[in-house]
């Protein structure tokens, strides 16, 4: 789904069509998912984790309100990744680069 559902979002749309899934079995279908590099899961402090599907290397735009989160198409960062390489002999295995800013919905309602 490209559109980064938490948990409950994807409860709601699978129970319409399968009515006796529980949000237990959601969740930990989703931690397997992880588990196995077939979804990733965004998490953003306070509010609900999200879960990306896309696994090929990207950046993500978020609100700070609501929490809906959007992929975006970023030039790699390859200087960075080589300076984070240099830093006291890490191995880098992923990074995640992620911006902030307030969705459309948001911005049209009251402050």
């Amino acid at each position: 789904m490209p559109c980064h559902p938490t948990a409950d979002e994807l409860y709601e749309r699978l129970r319409k069509q399968m009515p006796r899934i529980s949000l237990g079995t959601v969740y930990r279908n989703l931690e397997i998912f992880c588990r196995s590099g077939q979804a990733r899961k965004l998490e953003s402090g306070s509010h609900q984790a999200r879960y990306d599907g896309t696994l090929s290397p990207h950046a993500h735009v978020r609100c700070i309100r609501c929490s809906k989160a959007a992929d975006v198409e970023a030039a790699p960062l390859p200087d960075a990744v080589s300076q984070a390489k240099a830093v006291e002999g890490y191995k880098i295995l992923d990074y995640r680069l992620e911006f902030t800013g307030i969705c459309p919905t948001c911005q049209k309602q009251k402050e």
